[in-house]
């Protein structure tokens, strides 16, 4: 079975492949949108295209 960590990398990765050099400024404006569990999720998504990078 794949633990929930895999499944947030997987969804990470293919988040950055979609928005390519925009990553970043659309999980923001998402986040931005979110409340409670919702935005630090996509602060998560945030932090980790932001590894990606750089």
């Amino acid at each position: 079975m794949t633990d929930r960590r895999d499944i947030v990398e997987a969804f990470v990765v293919a988040f950055a492949d979609a928005f390519e050099s925009r990553a970043i400024e659309v999980a923001e404006s998402q986040c931005d949108k979110a409340d409670g569990i919702v935005r630090e999720r996509w602060q998560h998504v945030i932090d980790a295209c932001g590894a990606r990078i750089g």
